[in-house]
Parts: structure tokens; C-alpha cells; sequence
């Protein structure tokens, strides 16, 4: 994994409110914003997502894009990263299949430099005990990484099927002196869900079904970010993807068809 520096497509969730910033270049290279407000109906309040998959039709001119949730803390010091963290992990809604936190590996110094521990925990362990093995490792510039599951429902593009099925999401903790301070853009807390395709379906029809499905997995997007708003006590968040100019389209349009 490389560091991710460069957000161009962000999203800002916030009572009720989505804001979309679309970061632009012009001729010369500049960047300029784009902003797009818009009032979510169906859920009280929010984060939206993206974009496209599985089953129908193929569009070439639709890409699913990595979707991320950054997050930032008043203090993020060697004393309390990891309470942080902790916060954060048990406001997670782990699958029912795969619970607990699956992998960690930490990360000295930079993401160019190579791991100096890797735990696999194949039946899964808490969130304290994972939060315990990161903490012998203590340091503001090395990172952890945690992976964990949540269950989704995926359609299988072959049968049309809609099963629910354990994804895996990263938990990257970002200490204030690694890889030159990230952790300011990128968040000191970092998920990253995967590609988008789960929460918009953009090349699925949307019938009662699927737009259940979809509104589904939206709704569990939601409520894990309003848990950490209410009990993780992050002071900036920002749902965000690498979409250059889309991520607000995408969203208008499929926030439209689902409500």
C-alpha cells in the first residue's frame, strides 16, 4: 500500500447534509473546487458512496472507485493513538461470519519501508486484543494496520443472486510523524471500504430488490460513521474516493433513484 496523499473527489457528511468537494486542475495546473449540497430524505444522517458493478449490462464509461473514511482526533499523541483506535474499532459492525479483526501488521517509518510484524488471527480476535499487540509497538511515526470484515450484500453477476458476504475493510492508524505526516491529509485514522461498487450498483436496474440491498448497505455505511461521531469523539471526518470529477454525479444520480 502507498500512501494516498492526493484526495481529489471528498465527500462531507454532516446532520443530515451531503457535501460533495470535487477538486478540479485547470490549463495552467491550478486546482479549483466544485461544491454540491444536497439534503438526505430516507436517512437521518449521513455518508454516501459510490459507484458501479456487477450483473446487467457493462457501461465502459462507468469505473468503480476505492472509498475511504478519514478521520482526525484533537489529540493523536503515542499517549492516546491507540485509545483512539480502540473507539473507533468498537463502534464496527464486524460480519457475523468473520468477526474481530482478522490481520495487523505495522509499518515503520514510511509505506517504502518493510513491515516489522505481521499477526494473522484466522477465528478473528477483538478489538481490545488487537488494540493490545499494536500497543508493545508504540511509536508517532509507524503505522498499523488492521483488517476487518463487515457483511454486504453483493450481487453475483453470473446467477443474479444477492448474497451477504463478509468484505474486507482496512483500518490504517497513522502516527503523526509517519511517512512525513500523512496522517494530516490522509487522516490518523484511516478505512478504507474497498471499491464503491456495494453502495451505488450503478449498472444494476434498480428494482424493490436491489434498491433494498442497496439502501441496505448504505444504511450500514451510515450508522458506522454516526457511532464514531457519537462515540469516538473524531472532530473531522470525510468520506471520500479517487474520483477525479464523478463522485458527485454518481451520487446525485443515485441518491435520486434509490429514495
Amino acid at each position: 500500500m502507498g500512501t494516498q496523499v492526493i484526495v481529489p473527489g471528498l465527500a462531507k457528511i454532516s446532520q443530515g447534509w451531503i457535501t460533495i468537494h470535487t477538486r478540479h486542475k485547470d490549463s495552467a495546473g491550478y486546482g479549483s473546487h466544485q461544491t454540491n449540497r444536497l439534503h438526505q430524505t430516507p436517512v437521518p444522517s449521513l455518508k454516501r458512496l459510490q459507484s458501479d458493478v456487477d450483473g446487467g449490462a457493462v457501461d465502459e464509461g462507468i469505473v468503480a472507485d476505492p472509498l475511504y473514511l478519514s478521520l482526525w482526533f484533537p489529540s493523536f499523541d503515542e499517549q492516546n493513538m491507540m485509545a483512539h483506535a480502540l473507539a473507533v474499532l468498537r463502534q464496527f459492525p464486524f460480519s457475523a461470519a468473520r468477526p474481530g479483526v482478522a490481520y495487523l501488521a505495522v509499518h515503520p517509518v514510511s509505506w517504502n519501508e518493510p513491515t516489522i510484524l505481521e499477526r494473522r488471527f484466522p477465528s478473528g480476535v477483538s478489538p481490545e486484543d488487537a488494540i493490545n499487540v499494536a500497543s508493545d509497538l508504540l511509536h508517532e511515526d509507524y503505522a498499523y494496520m488492521f483488517d476487518l470484515h463487515w457483511d454486504l450484500w453483493i450481487l453475483d453477476p453470473a446467477t443474479k443472486q444477492w448474497t451477504l458476504a463478509p468484505s474486507r475493510v482496512q483500518m490504517i492508524v497513522q502516527g503523526e510523524d509517519f511517512d512525513e505526516g500523512a496522517a494530516e491529509g490522509t487522516g490518523q485514522i484511516e478505512f478504507d471500504f474497498g471499491l464503491d461498487t456495494p453502495f451505488l450498483q450503478e449498472q444494476v436496474e434498480l428494482n424493490a430488490e436491489a434498491e433494498d440491498r442497496v439502501r441496505t448497505n448504505v444504511h450500514k455505511l451510515v450508522d458506522f460513521t454516526n457511532k464514531i461521531e457519537q462515540n469516538a469523539h473524531a472532530n473531522g471526518r470525510l468520506l471520500w474516493s479517487d474520483s477525479e470529477d464523478n463522485l458527485a454525479q454518481k451520487l446525485i444520480a443515485r441518491l435520486q433513484k434509490v429514495q
